[in-house]
């Protein structure tokens, strides 16, 4: 079977449109996380953090 281009798109463009938004709202609360927990673990003690 081959896959075609149009099989693959949407079929309302609104779609695409939210998608996108998901994925950046996704990203941002992704990225603060990270952020904050590197702050996090930047404040605590070596000695304190547990070891992996």
């Amino acid at each position: 079977m081959v896959l075609q281009m149009s099989d693959m798109l949407y079929e309302n463009p609104l779609d695409h449109f939210l998608t996108l938004i998901v994925d950046f709202v996704i990203f941002f609360f992704k990225s603060i996380y990270y952020v904050l927990e590197a702050c996090l673990l930047s404040c605590i003690p070596y000695r304190y953090r547990k070891k992996k």
